[in-house]
């Protein structure tokens, strides 16, 4: 009887669903994924709310939002249409005041959720949300939050790009063109952007613009292509009359003094020539940036561009040579005929031509600055698999240019942007360069032996630089997709730092533009903190550090001593101060005991420092220190360096004469010092009584000038002066039969260990 009523309960059919309410397991369970139903997301009929109830729930809400005590049961509120129509209005000004945010509480709980390396768990987050109820402030929940960056970033247009690698990897990235769009359109990004390179003749390089690259050695397409004067556009490679009638071809744009200058080549009876009825413009090929056929004109003398230069007989001298300019190397069989107007013209179609050079890099982002920017990862793809999903985009950005909204200008701009070079001493630098082992590079990168993911996936050192992030990012897909996840993480942060820095929309359809609010760009521009979390630091642009720069560090008791004689200025208004350190640039740290290079005349000298003093007067400060002197000595047979021997003499010397400082080392192999457990242990900051080995010095007077050292090494090498063996042809050969013969013999060795490694993992 018993198994008949299973079997009946077996047979036995199911009720039948009301019509329309039909639903796969994939549509229910989608109504729990909170990036999917945030609080803007319609769920399915069969949930919906009456509609007399929800209108009244989301006022309640509202009410909540804004500190009011709401009622727990909103659908019992009485209906009120005038109060219904109010709280719209409400609404609606909360949407104008913070957009393109909801309300004040959805900014703040983007906030709090963070990004990057200070990204919240969900966890925490509702425990702080729990926590701010008390104070009567109602953040929305984490899964509203997450829809409302998913709206964002379709607002912004922004889009994770997905592709399978040649090995049927799969990748994800960021627009370039985006993310570069987005730092023209950032005012306090814009306005600090450098167009054109520097010539810094010799002086501190210490940004960007002032790449020799940019300057000199890019081929005329990648260079900057125009510059704009009088409302005029002046292009490269076109025939331009200045203001005192003579006409030039300019060839190079770049900054000097702060002025934007052209390096030009004169048009005169020696390159051009009548050829029938026209005349033929003749220019030497691949001009060098310091050819000597080539001068410096200020670009403010620019007055007539191609179009508007005529002849002596009224025609046009662009008409006259047949929109062209023939380049040659003295062979007719390589001549080059460059169309005049510039294509570049014909691109920009009026607008202005943003140039914008670009670095690859791949390290620990998860620190990042404002000018840093995340563009593609994957967890097992190789560097050279990675740039596969790029490559089109960027030779797009090197040959045609994208439009984006420039702030600093308030119009649309041709962005030509260009890869100036993969930054070394990465694991993509030596991937793209083909070293075989980066280990073996002056800063190895180390090969990371951390597992994270799937079990089948094994971090390498490029995505393991990211772990602080993906390891709290890779929450969403339980950590089955961390490429992906790490990918919209810095999409979230893009978008964040974009809108709260005052980014100005740009619809390229309409021509529209549209900023976020007001209130939005406050809660970031007056807020310093929030700025350094963000990486933003205003006061890098704003500051400007004369060196030498006293650190301000309180000077030891042990280390205060008499000031010098030769200090004292009697019937001056200064007063001499001693001081612990001074920064003598960027680099170098200067304080007792560091020695330095210094010039005397025309020659090369060293010393220790024993003393460092500032002479201050009301208008200006003067630094001296004061040196202990060394001699140099010869080169020392058994480390091929230059050695230095103290002497009994002191000298003050002004910081102006200070090279810069140098790396020295004791001369122990010399001196036979010996090794000596003689250094206590320290733990938890506490010294124990356990010794460790330490070199003890058998004397003090005797040093060598590390010429392997990597900081100032052109110092090193002046002062240094080695001895430059000439390297025969024959040495060569030799020194090419060795390695062939050492790097024969790593693959093998190099495979052996990889496949421990993958033993012990």
């Amino acid at each position: 009887m018993f198994w008949s009523s299973l079997n009946d309960l077996e047979d036995c059919d199911d009720e039948p669903l009301a019509s329309g309410c039909e639903r796969t397991l994939g549509e229910e369970l989608n109504d729990y994924d909170p990036i999917i139903n945030g609080s803007d997301d319609e769920l399915p009929g069969a949930n919906k709310f009456p509609p007399d109830q929800w209108q009244d729930f989301l006022d309640a809400e509202l009410e909540a939002l804004q500190g009011k005590v709401a009622d727990p049961f909103p659908c019992d509120q009485p209906k009120d249409a005038a109060n219904l129509t109010q709280l719209k209005n409400i609404r609606a000004g909360e949407r104008a005041r913070w957009y393109p945010f909801k309300n004040q509480m959805e900014l703040i709980g983007s906030l709090i959720m963070g990004h990057t390396r200070l990204m919240i768990s969900c966890s925490l987050y509702t425990k702080i949300r729990a926590i701010l109820v008390i104070c009567n402030v109602y953040l929305p929940s984490w899964g509203t939050i997450q829809a409302a960056r998913a709206r964002i970033r379709k607002l912004l247009d922004t889009c994770i790009k997905y592709l399978f690698s040649p090995f049927n990897t799969p990748t994800y990235a960021l627009s370039a063109k985006t993310i570069i769009g987005q730092d023209l359109a950032n005012p306090l990004i814009s306005s600090h952007l450098d167009y054109f390179p520097e010539l810094c003749n010799r002086g501190q390089v210490y940004k960007f613009s002032q790449s020799q690259k940019w300057l000199k050695l890019l081929l005329p397409a990648h260079r900057p292509q125009m510059c704009e004067m009088n409302k005029k556009h002046f292009f490269i490679f076109e025939p331009v009359q200045l203001r005192y009638k003579a006409v030039v071809i300019p060839v190079f744009l770049f900054m000097y003094n702060s002025q934007l200058t052209s390096r030009v080549i004169e048009i005169n009876c020696s390159n051009m020539f009548e050829d029938g009825n026209g005349v033929k413009i003749i220019i030497p090929k691949h001009i060098n940036f310091d050819d000597p056929i080539l001068t410096s004109v200020d670009v403010t003398s620019f007055h007539r561009d191609y179009s508007e230069i005529s002849l002596a007989d009224g025609r046009r001298l662009i008409d006259a040579c047949n929109h062209r300019v023939i380049q040659t190397n003295g062979c007719a069989e390589d001549d080059q005929v460059l169309c005049v107007p510039n294509p570049w013209r014909l691109k920009a179609n009026g607008k202005v031509i943003r140039h914008v050079p670009i670095t690859l890099y791949a390290n620990d982002t998860s620190r990042n600055e404002f000018n840093c920017h995340f563009l593609l990862t994957s967890n097992v793809a190789s560097v050279l698999e990675l740039s596969e999903q790029i490559v089109d985009e960027i030779n797009d950005m090197a040959l045609e240019g994208f439009t984006a909204y420039d702030s600093h200008i308030a119009e649309p701009a041709l962005v030509h942007s260009v890869v100036l070079c993969f930054l070394a001493d990465s694991p993509m630098h030596a991937e793209v360069t083909n070293t075989p082992n980066p280990g073996q590079s002056n800063h190895p990168c180390r090969m990371c032996t951390l597992r994270f993911g799937p079990a089948a996936l094994f971090s390498t050192e490029k995505f393991e630089s990211y772990n602080e992030v993906s390891r709290q990012a890779s929450i969403h897909s339980n950590r089955q997709s961390p490429g992906k996840d790490l990918a919209v993480t810095f999409d979230n942060y893009s978008s964040l730092k974009f809108l709260l820095s005052g980014g100005v929309m740009f619809d390229p359809h309409t021509g529209s533009t549209t900023p976020s609010s007001s209130e939005v760009q406050h809660a970031f521009v007056n807020n310093p903190i929030l700025q350094r979390a963000m990486g933003y630091n205003c006061t890098v642009t704003e500051e400007v550090v004369c060196y030498p720069l006293d650190v301000n560090i309180k000077l030891p008791k042990e280390d205060i001593v008499p000031a010098p004689n030769r200090l004292s200025f009697p019937g001056q208004n200064a007063s001499v101060a001693q001081v612990a350190q001074i920064k003598l640039s960027k680099h170098d740290l200067l304080r007792k005991g560091v020695f330095l290079a210094f010039k005397h005349e025309s020659c090369n000298l060293v010393g220790q420092i024993v003393s460092i003093w500032v002479k201050k007067l009301p208008a200006k400060k003067d630094y001296y220190l004061k040196l202990q002197g060394y001699e140099l000595g010869g080169v020392d047979q058994h480390y091929q360096m230059r050695s230095l021997v103290r002497t009994a003499n002191y000298t003050l010397v002004h910081t102006k004469h200070v090279i810069g400082t140098i790396n020295v080392q004791h001369n122990c192999h010399k001196y036979n010092c010996p090794v000596k457990f003689s250094r206590q242990a320290r733990v938890e900051r506490e010294e124990t009584s356990t010794h460790l080995p330490q070199v003890k010095h058998a004397e003090d007077d005797n040093f060598l000038i590390n010429s392997a050292s990597l900081s100032n090494s052109e110092i090193h090498r002046l002062v240094a002066a080695l001895p430059d063996p000439v390297t025969t042809p024959a040495d060569w050969r030799d020194s090419v039969i060795g390695g062939y013969g050492i790097w024969a013999k790593i693959p093998a060795e190099i495979s052996d260990i990889e496949s421990e490694e993958e033993t012990v993992g």
